[in-house]
């Protein structure tokens, strides 16, 4: 549910790098890709800006994040 990730005047933060983004601005990413066995519980999908969930692809999170 994105309202979690609200956090004013329609403003969301990235997961990965706490951009602000709008609502048409923001995507949902899996932590832990479906193609690395990962879930489509709400544990595992985040707030993602376009920039970060494409550059991530389906990358693990640690591999990806410490590029």
């Amino acid at each position: 549910c994105l309202s979690n990730y609200f956090i004013k005047d329609d403003l969301y933060l990235c997961n990965w790098c706490n951009k602000e983004i709008t609502r048409k601005e923001v995507t949902m990413d899996h932590v832990m890709p479906l193609a690395l066995n990962g879930s489509n519980s709400k544990d595992n999908i985040v707030v993602s800006c376009r920039s970060c969930n494409a550059s991530k692809g389906a990358k693990h999170p640690e591999e990806w994040y410490n590029k």
